[in-house]
């Protein structure tokens, strides 16, 4: 595995990003925030529906705003699956539970 991992800072990350793609991942984050608590007032007003559909809407939210910060993260993205080599290391060494 080639991969090095190195730890960034969220503002080291964002810094990567363009002024645009800051703008758009905080206004995500801020919607993300709003249907968060959207969904605890009906939680706790008793409405699962409206719990639902604003914890799918910030879910959703939160995967636009992960997925523009990955593609400014360095990462080589064709080296395969890192996970499934990692899981392969630690089961080798015996450190998975069977």
């Amino acid at each position: 595995m080639t991969d090095i991992f190195r730890p960034l800072s969220p503002r080291d990350l964002a810094a990567r990003m363009t002024l645009v793609n800051q703008s758009v991942s905080q206004n995500l984050l801020h919607q993300f925030n709003r249907f968060m608590i959207d969904a605890e007032q009906a939680k706790a007003e008793g409405i699962p529906q409206a719990c639902r559909h604003a914890t799918a809407q910030a879910d959703a939210r939160w995967l636009d705003m992960e997925t523009m910060l990955i593609n400014a993260a360095p990462i080589d993205r064709t080296s395969g699956e890192i996970e499934a080599s990692l899981f392969a290391q630690r089961r080798k060494a015996g450190k998975v539970r069977s």
